[in-house]
Order: C-alpha cells, then structure tokens, then sequence
C-alpha cells in the first residue's frame, strides 16, 4: 500500500511539474516573455509520467494535466466572462484525456522510435485544437519562441507547427533516454540508441537558424509609411453613453495630438470597439436628435475634416435584407450586429458613411457566437441572460484600400490563427492591422500571451503587422518577426510607426499551403494508430491459430 501511494505521489509531482513548465514557457506572471528555453524541456515530466501509467490511468492523468495547464496558464480568462473559466477547464480536460490515451498508446504498441510518434501525434492534438466552433490557438508550444525572431522565422514555411515539433520531439525523445536510462543502469548502450535521433534534432534545430539568417529581409531601401496606433487604455464597452462620448473625446484628442506631432502620418487607428455607438445605423435609422445619432454625426463631421484616413473598430448594425421591403416599425428587431473594422477616407466615404468593412469572422465561442440555438435552446437562452454579446459571422477576408496600402484587419482573437492572416496574404494584403481589445482581463499576462502569437503572423507571411489595443499590447512587428515599438501596457499614448510596406505582398510557402504541416501530422497520427490497431488484431489472430 505504501509503494502504491509513493507511486501515485510520483506520478502527481510529474503531472503538475508539466504543468507549471508549460505555464512557464508562455509569457506568465513571473515573466511578461515567458521563459521560452523552458519550452524544451516543460513536457519531459507528462512523457515520463505516460511511461510509469497503465492505459486505463492514462486518460485520468491527462484530464487532472490538461484542467490543471491551462488553469495555471489561462487564469486571467475568468475575467471575461464568469461561464469562461470553467469552458476552458472542461474542453482541455476532455482534450488532454483523448491526447494522453493516443500517446500511451504509440508508447505501448509503436515502433523502435515511438516518441517521434508521439511529438506528431502532440503536434496533431495542436493544430486540432485550433478548429471549429471551440477552437483555440492560446497553448500552442510553438509560440513560446515569439523572443527567438532567427529561429521563428521558418514559420514560413512550416507555421508554427514546425517549431511545436521541433519542441516536443526533444520533450519525447529526452523523457524516453531517461527512462531507458533508469531501467537499464547502462549509459553507453542508451546513448547508442538515441545518439542518431538527437544528432537529427540538433540538425535540424541549426537548419531553422540558418533559414533564419540567410532569409531575413533587408527593409531599410523600402519606402515607408507612418501609421498612428492609439491605445486609450480603456474597456469600450464599460459604461454609458456619457462614457462612450469621454472615451471619443480621449481617442480625437490622442488622435490630434499625433496629426500635429507627426504631419506625415497617413493613417489613424482606433482598437477593436473603440468607438460605440453603431456609426452607420444610427446615421441611417435613427432620429437627429437621438443622443447616438448625435454623437456619431460628430464623429464623422470630425472625420471628414481630418487630411488621413482613419481605421476604426465599431459595432456595426445593417439591416435584414429580409425586411427591406417592408415597414419598420421595430427596427432593433431587424438588425444584424457584426464586429467590424471600418476604413473612412476623408471627403470620400464619410458623409455620408459608407466606409470600406471588414466584418470579424472567427467569433469568441459561447460570449460571442454560439451557433446551436435550435439543438440546444436552453443553453442559448441561458447564455444570453449572462453578460454575452452575440455578433454575426462575417462571411469574407476582405481588403482595405487606399494609397499604398492593402490591408488586411483581423479582430480581437483572430490574430492568433494562422488562416486568418493568411486568407489576407493571399488576397494580396501588404500589411495587418489587427484591432482588439483585451482590457477586459486586466491582466498584462494576457496581452502578452496575444501579443507572442500575432508575431508569427508577420513572419509566415513576410508581412509587417500593427497591433492596436485598448489596453496593450499596441505594437509594430517587422516582416522578419522583429518587434520594433510597442507601448507598455494599461498606459494612454499613441505609437507611430514607420512601416515598411511593399507595393506587393510577399509570398511565402505558408502563405500557398497554409498549416500543411499541422494537417500532414494529423494524417500520419490516423495512419499510425489504424497501423497499431490492425497490427495488434493481426498478432492476436496469430496467437489464436497458434494455440488451435
């Protein structure tokens, strides 16, 4: 009974040291950066702790690890919203269950070399979170190496699952030495085994520096732009109508005071939701007396006069075409909410306003979208009483236009997936702009943790991306992944840029074949396990013939 629960205690100290390792690889509490180096080693402690469990424990173990990681990790999520919390626990509870069950598995039954198996089939459980209605890219091991521009830069061609694997193999193959290590008492026949696996890692580790070295791009004969950034360093949606009139005074004067520093400056950018009310619904629907209406037409008065564009983040309402036709006797009724970035060039699209949209297509699960109404009414009625705020889906990734500049708009979160950005790149963006706000979490945790995953958007593209945040991080990466300004957090200012933009965007191997890398993991893991199953059925069948 004693050895049992010093087992049991073992196997507990492996599971939570994994997951403080993992918390600590990503920007954290202790360290706004993260410390990446730990990154290479933060999943030893679950590979070894696979090795010491039964299969049926497995999935127990990786419910307790993946509830535990991401609690540690994703703690500031609570803020916001109180259902956020227990989301997240539950989705990489059942998750890391599914993910440790397949890895004892390739451990149990896999070839010679089954931790290589075992870091694609990890690399698989990533990109596979990242899909769908729950998908979710915050936890990718890749992105802890956000600090590393030279290494990040193959991203390019592999994404961020390139570095994943590169991370986890070494994760898999150490936690296999040491454990081959511990039963065998025999240092030179161990070493022997995992001398050749090693040697290709550490090939292919200084072949992504050098990748990195002989592409980095030379920016300083290309022509520039000067784009303002404003951080106003508040939550838009707190407050009133009197508030949404204070946070437009801040965001004019904030925007002015640049304008005069900075004649040159070209464009203006407000965050995600800076401006509230609905710009074109109440130019269009509502009275001119309506204390919204009044306060957009202000805003666009002020627009118009300006001598640069502006690109604002707004809560866009349109009509139903459905009801056009009819009489409007309810409009609110009849209005389809989106979360939109909209592009005004003076004396062109402004008065009246009919900017160029962008309209947010990935929404924040259950808060922000919960597609299920009819399947799960209840839980959508109930999501609704509690503090959500549910926008329609945007259908396109289209561009903004004018001048030089093509760009592409992510909103809010969906920096942190690779498609998006790429959908923008293969439109022939020339540059990201990506407005949020994560003011809500009051955690510069939590923007740094944002801000780590949108600098691999620059450089899978080769496109240089700007970050407008209510709150932080508001920030200009370079095509090379070079983080070259950024404001500190929870501070009211405005970064100007001067911003490398080519005529045309650069195309690289991501931006053709987008996360090839994640899918080829996820096809080679199926082949794996249906190769393991039926290897298993065929070996059962010969014992039983034998024993006929």
């Amino acid at each position: 009974m004693k050895n049992k629960f010093v087992f049991f205690c073992l196997n507990l100290l492996l599971a939570v040291l994994g997951s403080i390792l993992f918390a600590l690889s990503h920007p954290n509490y202790l360290n706004l950066n993260g410390f990446g180096f730990l990154a290479y080693i933060a999943l030893v402690p679950f590979f070894l702790l696979l090795k010491r469990t039964k299969l049926k424990f497995s999935f127990l173990w990786g419910a307790f690890s993946g509830s535990f990681s991401y609690f540690i990790f994703n703690f500031w999520i609570i803020f916001f919203h109180p259902l956020a919390i227990y989301i997240i626990l539950a989705k990489y509870c059942i998750f890391y269950s599914f993910l440790f069950f397949v890895l004892k598995i390739i451990d149990s039954y896999a070839l010679k070399y089954g931790f290589i198996f075992q870091a694609i089939a990890w690399v698989a459980f990533e990109y596979l979170n990242t899909l769908g209605f729950l998908g979710y890219s915050y936890g990718i091991i890749g992105y802890t190496q956000w600090n590393f521009p030279i290494l990040i830069r193959v991203s390019s061609i592999f994404g961020v699952w390139g570095l994943s694997f590169l991370l986890v193999y070494f994760s898999s193959c150490s936690a296999s030495f040491l454990f081959d290590f511990y039963k065998e008492k025999d240092i030179k026949n161990v070493y022997k085994r995992y001398k050749l696996p090693m040697m290709i890692w550490i090939g292919t580790f200084f072949a992504f520096i050098l990748y990195g070295a002989f592409t980095k791009k030379n920016l300083s004969e290309i022509p520039k732009t000067k784009i303002a950034l404003v951080q106003p360093n508040r939550d838009p949606w707190l407050g009133n109508l009197e508030v949404y009139r204070n946070n437009y005074e801040e965001l004019k004067d904030l925007s002015e005071k640049a304008i005069e520093n900075f004649p040159d400056i070209e464009l203006v950018v407000w965050p995600e939701t800076a401006f509230i009310p609905m710009i074109r619904w109440h130019y269009k629907y509502t009275s001119t007396s309506n204390p919204n209406s009044l306060l957009v037409r202000e805003l666009l008065n002020f627009l118009n006069n300006q001598k640069v564009s502006f690109l604002i983040g707004n809560d866009e309402g349109v009509l139903d075409k459905k009801f056009l036709d009819n009489n409007f006797d309810s409009l609110e009724d009849k209005k389809l909410d989106y979360n939109a970035a909209l592009l005004f060039i003076p004396k062109k699209n402004v008065l009246p306003p009919e900017p160029q949209v962008y309209r947010k297509m990935h929404l924040v699960p259950f808060t922000e979208h919960f597609p299920y109404q009819k399947l799960f009414p209840q839980v959508y009625e109930f999501l609704k009483e509690n503090d959500t705020h549910f926008w329609e889906k945007g259908k396109e990734a289209n561009l903004l236009e004018f001048k030089n500049l093509k760009i592409g708009t992510p909103i809010c979160f969906e920096d942190t997936f690779g498609y998006i950005s790429r959908a923008f790149s293969k439109k022939g963006a020339n540059i990201i702009i990506n407005l949020t706000n994560d003011a809500w979490a009051q955690s510069a945790v939590s923007q740094y943790q944002h801000l780590s995953m949108a600098v691999f958007r620059a450089v899978e593209n080769r496109l240089p991306v700007l970050r407008a945040a209510s709150s932080g991080q508001t920030a200009f990466i370079d095509q090379n992944g070079n983080i070259q300004k950024m404001l500190p957090p929870f501070t009211k200012d405005v970064l100007v840029a001067d911003v490398t933009v080519l005529t045309e965007g650069y195309k690289t191997v991501y931006s053709y074949l987008v996360d090839f890398f994640g899918l080829l993991c996820t096809v080679v893991l199926i082949s794996n396990l249906c190769f393991i199953i039926i290897n298993k059925f065929i070996k059962k069948d010969r014992r039983s013939n034998e024993t006929e």
